[in-house]
């Protein structure tokens, strides 16, 4: 079951790094900050990688600041320094976010404002925008 599951997602990423190859934009990877999150984006920054993708970087996503725990404050460090990539943005998890009603809080709306998002896909020069 696991080959057939990580052959899978092998073929997606193959697909879809010739994609990426035609239409530009890197790849950037969302992860939870707690338990395993280590392991799980490492095997998706080099499954994207072994497909061609160029990878922008990993948005830390739904961090809880109210109990943060030991894994939410060093997994983002150890993946940065393991998987050789940047982390973009680290996002919290608040009330005011809601893909239902299609909102973002205020503190979501400034930690996602930090990353140069005209950068990373290619339109140097024009600052940063959300």
């Amino acid at each position: 079951m696991m080959r057939a599951f990580q052959f899978a997602a092998v073929r997606t990423f193959h697909v879809a790094g010739r994609r990426q190859r035609m239409m530009g934009p890197p790849l950037v990877s969302g992860a939870y900050p707690g338990l395993g999150t280590i392991n799980q984006t490492l095997l998706t920054i080099h499954a994207a990688r072994s497909a061609g993708l160029e990878v922008a970087g990993v948005v830390i996503n739904r961090i809880d600041a109210e109990s943060p725990d030991e894994s939410m404050m060093t997994n983002p460090i150890q993946i940065a320094n393991r998987g050789g990539v940047e982390i973009l943005a680290m996002v919290p998890d608040e009330p005011g976010n809601s893909v239902e009603d299609a909102t973002l809080g205020p503190d979501t709306e400034f930690a996602i404002s930090q990353a140069n998002w005209a950068k990373l896909m290619g339109l140097s020069g024009m600052g940063r925008s959300v």
